[in-house]
């Protein structure tokens, strides 16, 4: 066997490692015939060009497989992936968003911004999020009511759902406690923000901080904050990986298919007004007094991320109404 053995499996090794990167039902249909098609391939010759043609195939398999190009699924499975992509992209902009608002809300403790636009910007940026989070809460609702009416329930992600719910809770209340603002910092009588919701906010997003890039500033945080900076953001991913698995119990029906693509078309126009406001604050930064309102490239950042966050939420709210109503197909 020698050398030519070691570099056949070295060519099996190659072409298994890009077939992976295919989504698992997709594999399932072609993975096998594809592979040896690889290896015929990388035999007689194989180019850094045919190698980024594959990966990028896998992009659009994984992207056809969410629901969010193509029309090789059938209209009902299309539209459930679409809307379960959905959902995660909203949890994202909320995670972002909220990070955003917090900033807000901490200087506008110590003083009011001298620019209308950061004025605006907090009412509007207030506002949306509350409506994203009742729409979030709303859908929910929608896709829990059904399974919770079900004799036959998804105990593991339910339990898990609540026990990352609970821990989410219970860490935020803690650390809301170290709160930049103080009872005597004018709080109540600044802003349309209740105080609660302000450290519940600061808490739940502070690993979305500037900290990370400060090592001298994060390293003198208390104890407890920075493992929360640590432990909160793999907390949401267990939340998320839970909502995702308990979804996966629910019935497409065509009912429920409707109610959620509404939902997130309402959430989409909430997220375009919160962009806005995100926008016209981050124009108008630098306004107020001590540098509060200061916008800073991690804010730069966040604005884009959310932006496409729009966009694709945009796209997969609409691919879900146009086939929601669609009778069942295989």
């Amino acid at each position: 066997m020698g050398s030519e053995g070691v570099s056949e499996r070295n060519l099996e090794r190659s072409a298994r490692r890009l077939v992976h990167l295919y989504p698992s039902e997709w594999r399932r249909r072609f993975g096998d015939e594809f592979e040896q098609l690889l290896i015929d391939e990388m035999r007689h010759r194989w180019s850094a060009r045919r190698a980024a043609n594959v990966v990028g195939h896998a992009v659009l398999a994984h992207l056809t497989v969410a629901g969010m190009v193509g029309r090789t699924l059938a209209p009902q499975v299309q539209a459930w992936r679409a809307v379960r992509v959905l959902g995660m992209v909203v949890v994202m902009f909320l995670a972002i968003g909220i990070g955003m608002w917090s900033q807000l809300a901490v200087g506008w403790t110590w003083a009011s911004p001298t620019s209308a636009g950061t004025r605006t910007a907090l009412w509007l940026m207030s506002g949306t999020l509350l409506g994203l989070s009742g729409m979030f809460a709303l859908a929910l609702i929608v896709l829990i009511w059904p399974i919770a009416r079900r004799g036959r329930r998804p105990v593991g992600p339910l339990l898990a759902l609540g026990g990352c719910g609970t821990a989410l809770w219970i860490g935020c209340v803690h650390v809301a406690a170290q709160w930049p603002a103080t009872a005597t910092s004018g709080w109540e009588t600044r802003t349309i923000v209740p105080a609660g919701l302000g450290r519940i906010g600061w808490a739940g997003t502070l690993w979305l901080s500037a900290y990370w890039v400060h090592p001298g500033r994060l390293l003198a945080l208390p104890a407890d904050v920075l493992a929360w900076m640590m432990i909160s953001p793999l907390l949401l991913t267990g939340l998320a990986a839970a909502g995702l698995a308990t979804v996966r119990h629910s019935v497409p029906t065509t009912g429920l298919l409707r109610a959620l693509a509404c939902v997130g078309a309402v959430s989409v126009v909430l997220a375009a007004l919160f962009v806005a406001g995100a926008a016209a604050w981050i124009l108008s930064s630098g306004s107020g007094p001590r540098e509060l309102f200061q916008a800073g490239s991690l804010d730069d950042g966040g604005l884009v991320l959310l932006v496409g966050a729009v966009l694709t939420a945009a796209h997969l709210a609409r691919r879900a109404l146009l086939v929601a109503d669609r009778p069942h197909s295989t």
